[in-house]
């Protein structure tokens, strides 16, 4: 399986290494930054503008500032390091886009599977804390998406939706995941090991498996693509469903419909893993195809 990383050259294990103990202590420090000033901001209870407030910090400074970092300090090409350099082509987005939309009922279904699970009585107290952090988290994202007014709307797709989607993709896909891509033969390590600590640092447990494969087809989506871009939108595109579905049903006074699309129906759940299948593999393919014409294309020009 052929990927868009080309430009990137082979590196060694110490390298790595380096490089991600430098993440680790930029992102450490971030995080101790951004909770000093969001100490500072968000009381008890908090209102939506403080937890909105504490959001973009957090993308800004948890986020986005180490992903800046650690490419400007390991590369003289930050931009392409972080992927960042390439510009989206539009078959490539339109079948990422199409396998998100698509992937819906499946998404839903490994939702329920996992909220689901219930771990062993000698582990109750586990259980219960896991409980009480996805209830915390949960109770945090709609505060932050509340609301049922345009500006409520807007702000929610501005920070819950694009800034969400701009910063992880910069830290998971472009920083992180290119600092586990040792070379092409790590391609698939580097994907899962970046998704696994996405999803685990989203504290949702009961969201876990869902997330972790997201993560995943972000990942795989910026590999064979090349472009961190396409993540952005993509990510970016599926936060807003969200923010957007959730404001809809605040505004009707009904429960949110978009989280029950394809659950205990196993037609429409079969249904969607073909279209995810044959979009991803259209997806694949496309990239496959730019690869081979920027392959062609340096040959050209040397």
């Amino acid at each position: 399986m052929e990927y868009n990383n080309e430009t990137l050259p082979v590196e060694s294990r110490a390298t790595m290494l380096r490089r991600l103990f430098v993440f680790i202590c930029l992102t450490l420090g971030g995080m101790c930054l951004a909770a000093l000033l969001i100490s500072f901001i968000v009381k008890n209870p908090p209102t939506a503008v403080q937890l909105r407030i504490s959001t973009i910090l957090q993308d800004v400074i948890v986020f986005i500032f180490p992903a800046v970092a650690i490419a400007v300090v390991s590369s003289r090409l930050p931009a392409r390091f972080l992927s960042l350099d390439r510009v989206p082509r539009v078959w490539p987005m339109f079948w990422a886009i199409v396998a998100l939309i698509v992937s819906a009922p499946i998404q839903n279904q490994i939702i329920a599977w996992n909220e689901a699970i219930r771990l062993p009585e000698s582990m109750v107290s586990v259980e219960r804390w896991m409980r009480a952090a996805e209830e915390s988290a949960r109770a945090s994202a709609e505060i932050i998406m509340g609301g049922s007014t345009v500006g409520d709307l807007i702000m929610g797709l501005l920070v819950a939706g694009i800034l969400a989607g701009l910063s992880e993709e910069l830290f998971f896909r472009g920083a992180l995941q290119r600092i586990f891509t040792l070379s092409d033969r790590h391609v698939h390590a580097a994907i899962w090991s970046a998704a696994f600590i996405f999803s685990a640092m989203h504290f949702q447990f009961y969201g876990f498996l869902p997330r972790l494969l997201l993560g995943a087809f972000f990942g795989y989506v910026v590999a064979w693509s090349g472009s961190l871009w396409i993540a952005i939108i993509v990510h970016a595109l599926n936060n807003m469903m969200v923010v957007v579905s959730s404001w809809n049903a605040r505004r009707l006074g009904v429960d949110n419909q978009l989280e029950a699309i394809g659950i205990d129906s196993p037609l429409m759940l079969a249904f969607s893993l073909l279209l995810t299948i044959a979009a991803l593999s259209m997806l694949y393919r496309c990239c496959r195809k730019n690869l081979a014409q920027k392959h062609r294309e340096l040959t050209k020009n040397s």
